[in-house]
């Protein structure tokens, strides 16, 4: 009888060991490696007879692991997945496309505020909810930490909710995207003046490369060219404090796109322009379209205007040039000239330039008129044997400068005299194409004429 009981237990024993299933325990809300490294947590033995443990997602988006009779499981009821392969087998991150975002705290790592590792940070969200995204949030002008949105500190879920409105905080929908370095409107004006509208500040802002804390500057280097950018680039510490006082040729500044009115003393202006690209170069300047900032900003600099060997004009700074020898502001040329003040080198250079009609009839309508002021120009090029010209050709009318077609001083050879006509006067080839062809015809007229009495004259004389 003994020998049965103590069979009895032994087998008692050795059922309940056999019996004996364990899980993985544990909560996201207090221990964050539930979602990212489950394998981590804790376990415990289900109660007997519960055979398969259990990963939940929880009506506030957390994850829950435990055993499959654990009541927050029973409560979610099919949502609620099982596994019974073996003991802690509940370690697989559920749902396998959660979002992932950068989490990270500057206070924590100084990479988080820069990222210079791709992926460094990239982690699961901590809650599972509907339309959540990743953000990077912003103490001043400087990354405090990355994160999801449904993990964000409750004293800054204003900022992160503004619909996209806030630079404090930078929200994306994309896995990992939250890559945020700068706030929005951290921007400066970033150029040399060697770029256009660099000088005026006509300018777009653009973001700062890194935070500058909303700090801009504007100097003049060596070579008399305007820099202007973000107060953190400047790497030298006796230029940055140079500029944060003001010192000298650089200027610091608060506030997006602040360095966009500065100007040096030395900041000169003049009419910049080439009458091979522009027609209206060749024109006295009446307007201010134009006149620019010179791109060097150095003392003395001065205004020219220039005839280049090919006859075309030039308009520009002194300081532009690369060899000051070509317009010696201390010499009188006829090639060119200087003057000193703002724009003023608006004059007609040289002042004998010839104007003619200039315009097509294919474009202008008035072209095959009598031409009374409309298209009087002066020419693109100034050359010593330049003329004005006027052709008719497949019923059009082309009216211009003779130095427009290069080479060919003579326009009119090989053409009709009825089609063409060339005059070297201001405004000459102002004739209507109906006077063009009659003149052409009277001059054939007048031959005949002078030819028939030629050949009279020769058979009075010889008989």
């Amino acid at each position: 009888m003994i020998v049965l009981l103590v069979f009895l237990l032994f087998v008692k024993l050795v059922t309940s060991a056999d019996d004996r299933f364990f899980c993985h325990t544990c909560d996201s809300s207090n221990y964050k490696e539930c979602v990212w490294t489950p394998s981590t947590s804790l376990t415990k033995d289900c109660e007997v007879g519960d055979h398969a443990c259990a990963t939940v997602i929880l009506p506030n988006g957390h994850t829950y692991r435990g055993c499959s009779r654990d009541e927050q499981c029973v409560a979610a009821g099919q949502k609620c997945v099982l596994c019974d392969r073996f003991s802690g087998c509940n370690v697989d991150r559920y749902p396998s496309d959660r979002l992932r975002c950068n989490i990270c705290q500057s206070s924590q790592s100084n990479s988080c505020k820069l990222l210079p590792y791709p992926r460094q940070f990239e982690k699961p969200c901590i809650r599972f909810v509907t339309d959540d995204r990743c953000v990077s949030v912003f103490d001043g002008f400087n990354v405090s930490y990355r994160d999801c949105l449904s993990a964000v500190r409750e004293e800054d879920l204003q900022k992160c909710t503004e619909s996209g409105t806030s630079v404090e905080c930078v929200g994306c929908d994309r896995w990992n995207c939250n890559t945020a370095t700068v706030r929005q409107d951290d921007r400066c004006l970033q150029c040399t003046s060697n770029m256009t509208h660099c000088s005026s500040g006509a300018r777009t802002a653009t973001v700062c490369g890194k935070p500058s804390e909303g700090s801009c500057y504007s100097r003049v280097d060596e070579d008399g060219y305007l820099i202007r950018g973000c107060l953190s680039d400047i790497l030298e510490s006796a230029l940055k404090m140079s500029c944060e006082k003001g010192d000298g040729d650089c200027v610091a500044c608060a506030g997006p796109k602040c360095n966009a009115q500065f100007l040096p003393k030395n900041t000169l202006s003049c009419v910049q322009c080439d009458s091979r690209e522009q027609l209206n170069c060749a024109q006295e300047q009446r307007d201010d379209r134009s006149a620019q900032y010179c791109r060097r900003h150095v003392q003395d600099d001065r205004c020219y205007v220039r005839t280049n060997t090919d006859g075309s004009l030039q308009r520009g700074c002194l300081s532009d040039l690369t060899n000051q020898t070509l317009c010696d502001a201390s010499k009188a040329s006829e090639d060119c000239e200087t003057c000193s003040g703002s724009d003023c080198n608006r004059y007609v250079h040289p002042t004998n330039r010839l104007s003619c009609y200039q315009c097509s009839s294919g474009n202008s309508l008035n072209c095959d008129a009598e031409q009374q002021q409309e298209g009087f120009l002066k020419c693109r090029y100034h050359t010593e044997k330049n003329g004005c010209y006027a052709r008719v050709y497949q019923g059009q009318v082309v009216r211009g400068c003779i130095s427009d077609l290069g080479n060919d001083t003579t326009p009119c050879k090989g053409w009709n005299s009825s089609e063409c006509h060339t005059c070297y006067k201001d405004g000459c080839n102002n004739r209507s194409k109906f006077a063009l062809r009659n003149s052409g015809e009277s001059l054939k007229t007048k031959r005949s004429i002078f030819l028939g009495f030629v050949a009279l004259h020769l058979l009075i004389v010889f008989g």
